[in-house]
């Protein structure tokens, strides 16, 4: 009988790992911004992330903001050349599902699970520019709230 080949399956179901399901949100119900996302949601997603290490979190905001700095450079204040922007620059936003599946697969005590399901939740959300510049500010207060407790954590 040959040797057994260790890259191929021995017939037996596998069970691989699969991310969580996005839970898409809407950034503008009624055609308005929410303003919980800013305050409430963002203080409830930063007290979530709280365990996640602030040098990770700090990686994927600073990813996010390059973006909405090239989107401003490369789309300028004319709506029709910002949708042309963000569509030419909505791959690598959708990058950030892939970043934090590989974040949270490498160490879930550094990126938790919550972690993961914010960036599924949000890069699954995320269709029109007007969505990521929404995005972009209950992150940054995600990012504030992250902070304060993280710093609660430390005392």
């Amino acid at each position: 009988m040959p040797p057994r080949n260790p890259n191929r399956g021995d017939g037996r179901q596998q069970s691989y790992w699969r991310p969580p399901a996005p839970q898409p949100r809407q950034y503008r119900p009624g055609g308005r911004f929410d303003i919980r996302l800013v305050n409430e949601e963002a203080d409830v997603w930063g007290e979530r992330l709280a365990q996640v290490a602030e040098s990770q979190m700090r990686r994927f905001y600073e990813y996010v903001q390059g973006l909405k700095r090239r989107l401003d450079v490369e789309g300028g204040l004319d709506t029709e050349k910002r949708r042309q922007a963000f569509e030419a620059l909505r791959p690598e936003f959708l990058m950030l599902k892939a970043r934090a599946v590989y974040a949270h697969r490498r160490s879930e005590r550094q990126f938790t699970s919550h972690a993961l399901q914010f960036f599924i939740d949000h890069t699954a959300s995320v269709r029109t520019v007007e969505d990521f510049e929404d995005f972009c500010r209950h992150f940054e207060a995600v990012m504030a709230f992250h902070k304060a407790y993280c710093q609660r954590q430390e005392r």
